[in-house]
């Protein structure tokens, strides 16, 4: 692949799958372009080989976002001949951590959150997985099923990571459906991915989650963040706020009230389209379980480019 003048628009164009999110959104893109730009002239000429030695746009565009994610050319040096052999769509299903597309058979294959009061870490693992194909792959190829949370032995490294990332924030890890767990204040563990995502979050709150004003200028904001391809977690309630959850807007599509947002659940380890309208509305349920207003946003801010040499990772 020739990389002379690389831009983040051709980045953009690297890889598509129709039906499919892009590999490489515009912040992204911009991130690759600017991890590529830091690099020495001696690590270029090994990365220029790693992407000639994929056949496929779609595993080049993951080299190029694990270039983003500030990983370093060891890590992505390493990956590459993992992709050998997946073809385009088994790529984009297997390199996140959530559901990338429709299942012919409806099947689910997106993170569960593995304990009560847990959908924070959920979010944090794909938050990250939607950064940082190497993450997502690890995941998946140290985990049997990450969509499972009944059996224990199923997950054992993605449960470690979880009561790790509940225990280091002050929760409490129980299984699914006993009582006795306590959930965390989520935005210390989101901003802990911030190295790989490239932007740090802060609360953003509903001055009231049952105004329609205010629930109509709240997800004008989130829009705005998606449309650039910042990946936005946001806090969901019941309309009496005596409940809370977790959840992620991933992508997407459309244009002004007709839009929809691709939204990740832990709690049922799926991810779906909402309409915009039924968002503001207060009518879209997050969860199956009468979660229908948003409570908050994570409003991004973003960080220095990925630093040559990148974050060292803590695969799952």
């Amino acid at each position: 692949m020739n990389t002379a003048g690389i831009t983040s628009s051709n980045l953009q164009r690297m890889g598509h799958v129709p039906g499919s999110s892009p590999v490489l959104n515009g912040f992204t893109a911009k991130r690759a372009v600017q991890a590529w730009e830091g690099l020495a002239e001696g690590d270029r000429a090994q990365f220029q080989r790693l992407l000639r030695s994929e056949k496929s746009q779609v595993a080049r565009a993951f080299l190029w976002k694990a270039l983003a994610a500030g990983r370093t050319l060891p890590d992505v040096a390493a990956f590459a001949p993992k992709l050998k052999g997946m073809y385009d769509q088994e790529l984009i299903a297997t390199l996140t951590l959530r559901d990338a597309g429709p299942s012919a058979s409806g099947a689910r294959f997106a993170v569960a959150q593995q304990f009560e009061m847990a959908c924070a870490t959920g979010v944090a693992e794909v938050l990250r997985g939607e950064a940082d194909p190497i993450y997502a792959l690890d995941v998946r190829m140290a985990n049997q099923d990450v969509h499972e949370f009944a059996d224990p032995l199923k997950n054992a490294k993605l449960r470690s990571e979880e009561k790790d990332f509940l225990e280091r924030f002050g929760g409490v890890a129980t299984p699914r459906g006993i009582k006795g767990g306590k959930g965390i204040g989520p935005y210390g563990l989101w901003n802990l991915m911030s190295p790989y995502t490239g932007e740090t979050y802060t609360e953003s709150d509903l001055p009231d989650v049952n105004s329609p004003k205010d629930r109509s200028d709240a997800w004008s904001a989130v829009c705005a963040q998606v449309e650039q391809g910042i990946v936005t977690p946001i806090s969901t309630t019941v309309p009496d706020t005596s409940r809370g959850h977790g959840n992620l807007v991933v992508d997407i599509r459309g244009e002004g009230k007709d839009q929809d947002l691709l939204i990740y659940d832990p709690l049922r380890g799926s991810t779906d389209w909402a309409p915009r309208a039924a968002l503001e509305a207060g009518t879209y349920d997050f969860t199956g379980t009468g979660i229908n207003r948003l409570w908050d946003y994570a409003k991004a801010q973003p960080v220095v480019a990925p630093p040559s040499g990148g974050p060292q990772a803590t695969p799952a």
